[in-house]
């Protein structure tokens, strides 16, 4: 496979944006032509851009945006099962991430992730405690938004629920 891409950063102001592109060019594989076969990847050339920007407020509020546009299809589920018609229209969403410290020991935090085309979302809030210097506890949501339709909907058995967990460093 053939890649190439560009990217670009800057400032506006206090906010950070960036540009990235890349263009994927695959070599023609046969195999992923035949009837049946579960294809992990595809032999049509792609685009995938991301357009970003990000912004700290006073208050120590967090916000990144990022909107992103792949001609190859669904960035959720990617691949399709033997039978089915892949997608091959191109995919438009919005990544967002809020994070915020109100003191020393608590994050909070949230990521969306939008598909503009089925009009699903992958919402995933997560509270994060620092006990001392060496230990924090998390619990996490993971939620999926749509209808059963949507590529989102393939990942509601596997990724949604809550999570709990803790991380120790020394």
């Amino acid at each position: 496979m053939r890649q190439f891409g560009i990217a670009a950063a800057g400032t506006v102001g206090n906010s950070a944006v960036w540009f990235e592109g890349a263009l994927k060019i695959p070599e023609h594989l046969p195999e992923l032509e035949q009837p049946g076969a579960l294809a992990m990847s595809s032999n049509d050339t792609a685009v995938q851009v991301v357009l970003g920007a990000d912004y700290t407020f006073p208050n120590g509020l967090f916000v990144s945006e990022q909107l992103i546009y792949d001609s190859a299809g669904t960035l959720v589920s990617p691949y399709c099962r033997p039978g089915e018609a892949a997608t091959s229209d191109p995919a438009f969403y919005s990544l967002s991430v809020l994070r915020y410290l109100p003191n020393g020991r608590c994050t909070l935090e949230f990521a969306g992730l939008v598909d503009f085309n089925d009009r699903s979302a992958m919402l995933m809030p997560r509270l994060t405690v620092r006990a001392n210097e060496y230990m924090e506890v998390w619990c996490a949501l993971v939620s999926i938004v749509g209808d059963e339709s949507s590529d989102s909907a393939a990942l509601r058995q596997m990724a949604g629920g809550l999570g709990v967990g803790a991380r120790v460093s020394f």
